[in-house]
């Protein structure tokens, strides 16, 4: 199915103002097949036309991009878009849920680029503390096994734990320098598609939190946090948070 049809289909849950990102990003991950596609044609026809001539060579070369290169580019063009539509419904929901928070006292911030380019889907602060919550919408059963976090029983096609643990690190250490003081952040995997035992997991190393959707605004109504965050507080982060969109 291409990519405008599953657009034109994910409009049910309103992907909000991701749709031009949902593009750019499937783009981006077949540009490798495509250029791997391209050089093979290229050598192949280079190699044929040295041996039984340039026209030879040409037909081969041309052949091998309609049986080969084409099936594995629209392979990965179906696989990469439904994975990135996914994900950014997931991100939307997750959004207009934590909005809901936003008259209790809670502040949020989303799409929020670090300093190495990537983008932290949601920051989230308010009275029980300050949290970074990356959403995830891959399918399979949560666990953890030996303090790992595994999806199916192996270890998530990504890195879950470091990249959200590096996430927390550098919004920590930001709030910290220009607060002049320790702010404690949490990290939180929202799972949107899988199964999590009991909804809510803790992985002790780095401490990070495993929470299925339908119970993120509990697990951040009920957190026990490690210092109140009062509104003065509250208004300072937000003045670093939205320094960082500029």
């Amino acid at each position: 199915m291409g990519l405008l049809k599953k657009l034109a289909l994910a409009s049910a849950f309103e992907l909000g103002d991701q749709t031009h990102t949902v593009r750019y990003e499937a783009w981006r991950r077949i540009r490798a097949p495509i250029m791997l596609v391209g050089i093979a044609f290229v050598l192949l026809m280079a190699i044929v036309s040295i041996a039984w001539g340039q026209l030879v060579g040409l037909v081969v070369a041309m052949v091998f991009i309609m049986v080969v290169g084409i099936a594995e580019i629209i392979a990965q063009w179906n696989d990469a878009s439904e994975t990135i539509i996914a994900e950014a419904v997931g991100r939307e929901q997750v959004r207009r849920r934590l909005k809901t928070l936003e008259g209790e006292g809670w502040r949020c911030v989303h799409r929020l680029r670090s300093t190495e380019g990537n983008l932290i889907d949601h920051i989230v602060w308010g009275p029980r503390g300050v949290f970074v919550i990356a959403t995830r919408s891959d399918r399979g059963r949560i666990g953890v096994e030996s303090g790992v976090l595994t999806l199916s029983g192996i270890m998530p096609p990504r890195h879950y734990i470091q990249d959200v643990h590096g996430q927390v690190t550098e919004i920590r250490e930001r709030l910290s320098e220009r607060l002049g003081r320790r702010v404690w952040v949490e990290g939180v995997i929202c799972m949107t598609r899988a199964f999590v035992n009991g909804y809510q997991m803790h992985v002790p190393k780095p401490p990070t939190y495993v929470v299925h959707m339908e119970r993120l605004l509990e697990f951040l109504g009920t957190f026990e946090s490690r210092r109140e965050i009062t509104p003065e507080d509250a208004s300072a982060i937000g003045n670093v948070l939205h320094s960082m969109e500029a």
